[in-house]
């Protein structure tokens, strides 16, 4: 049998289970349906124009029982349709209003199979054509699917009543507060990382921005989460890891010529490194991106989710800026969708951030117009040691080398933009909190 002479996915007795419960239960099990459903997710018409009508009369708040359900479907047109026999035969079964989510689910995962049917039937006839790109069917499938994925979406709206309650309740039990990243001062200017934060982590080449990344998994070891690393292997990743955790420095592990020493501190490190984070490090499009997160959060429920870096992610557009605007908007979504801070790194133009005192600015993010709309905040990572001529090294204090300023170009939450100073530890090629002997800290200390 082909796939054209089969019945499309239903489940008939599901979708009369459920218009007996709203018969029975009255409007709130209507309500409590439209949550999860809507008209067209039913296979019969009868049912779909009967569960329109139900919505309506809730809408409307009337009241229910046969009759009046009667007098209405005839006010409307509907009654000879749908027919009186078909409306006793529901009321008598007085459906369940407290399992209508359970089969509501049911035909909602049956309607979403008869729309990937539909949306991807296109996309199978070209399959057959050998003229056809197999990169451009590839594409066009993920959109169709992604179509069908958006009709899950059914709890984007909530009234302002419902969020301060539920914020209430959040206070009382801690909720509240968020993912701290490790930095003190961080952590006072974004209020900690809360579920639907999307910020950018950007700088120029060579200022750490992946470095940056991994100081923050290595602070969230024991977290849930997990990173798309578009410009590092698995295995590159875990070495940084490594350096962080033994000091021992990457180039000599990727030699391999350690001594026994070290090979058991890298072992014993390994032995005991017990965390559920999850690297991914192939080639991917944004849609595959989302698609893939959504569906390991589901299993893993992540606490965050990290991009390396926005640039690389593909997408489609008629030129780069299109792409990456295309890449942020989709990133912004999967925050609030998953529920889940998104951090993503981004490059700046070296041009821009190579002019006066070369502190970056908004204006020296690659693709900035998009990226600024779409973010909660941006940080851009300046390393004042880089910019400067072999003489002016020469007069520096000690560990200047080390100083970072991490420095708030936006901030949409909590609106402060003070400059966080962090330290570079080139032994652990991690960024942490300022020594005791950093330079930030004489100079804190001479200014009191």
């Amino acid at each position: 049998m082909t796939i054209a002479e089969q019945i499309p996915p239903c489940n008939l007795e599901s979708e009369r289970f459920i218009l007996s419960s709203i018969m029975y239960g009255g409007k709130q099990t209507a309500f409590e349906a439209f949550e999860i459903i809507i008209s067209t997710d039913f296979y019969d018409v009868r049912n779909e124009k009967l569960f329109t009508a139900l919505t309506d009369m809730a809408v409307e708040n009337l009241d229910y029982d046969i009759v009046l359900i009667g007098d209405y479907l005839e006010q409307k047109g509907l009654l000879k349709e749908i027919g009186i026999d078909y409306l006793i035969e529901l009321n008598q079964k007085n459906g369940s209003p407290a399992q209508i989510k359970h089969y509501c689910r049911i035909i909602k995962e049956k309607s979403l199979k008869r729309q990937l049917i539909q949306n991807l039937g296109k996309t199978l006839e070209l399959c057959y054509d050998n003229s056809t790109d197999v990169f451009e069917l590839m594409e066009n499938a993920y959109t169709e699917i992604e179509k069908s994925f958006s009709e899950v979406q059914t709890d984007g709206y909530d009234s302002l009543e419902n969020i301060a309650q539920n914020y209430i309740q959040k206070l009382e039990t801690s909720l509240v507060s968020g993912l701290k990243t490790g930095f003190e001062k961080l952590d006072e200017i974004t209020g900690t990382l809360k579920g639907g934060d999307y910020i950018i982590i950007a700088a120029a080449t060579s200022m750490g921005k992946t470095a940056f990344l991994h100081s923050l998994i290595d602070n969230w070891i024991n977290k849930s989460g997990i990173l798309f690393s578009l410009e590092m292997s698995k295995e590159q990743n875990l070495t940084r890891l490594i350096t962080m955790n033994t000091q021992i420095p990457a180039n000599l592990i990727r030699s391999g010529n350690l001594y026994e020493g070290a090979k058991y501190n890298i072992k014993k490190y390994l032995e005991n490194l017990d965390s559920k984070i999850i690297f991914y490090d192939k080639s991917i499009n944004i849609k595959k991106l989302k698609m893939l997160a959504t569906k390991l959060h589901r299993i893993h429920k992540f606490e965050f989710l990290l991009i390396d870096y926005l640039q690389l992610v593909g997408s489609i557009g008629n030129n780069d800026n299109e792409k990456l605007a295309l890449v942020s908007s989709i990133s912004k979504n999967l925050a609030k969708d998953l529920d889940i801070p998104v951090i993503a790194l981004s490059q700046f133009n070296r041009e821009a951030c190579s002019k006066g005192d070369h502190r970056p600015t908004l204006n020296g993010l690659r693709g900035s117009g998009m990226i600024e709309n779409d973010s909660d905040m941006v940080f851009a990572i300046h390393r004042p040691y880089y910019w400067l001529s072999p003489e002016e090294k020469q007069n520096l204090k000690p560990n200047f080398e080390t100083d970072v300023e991490l420095i708030p170009l936006k901030n949409r939450l909590t609106g402060i933009l003070d400059t966080i100073k962090i330290w570079f530890d080139t032994k652990k090629a991690k960024f942490i909190e300022p020594q005791i002997n950093s330079h930030f800290q004489e100079t804190e200390k001479a200014a009191f």
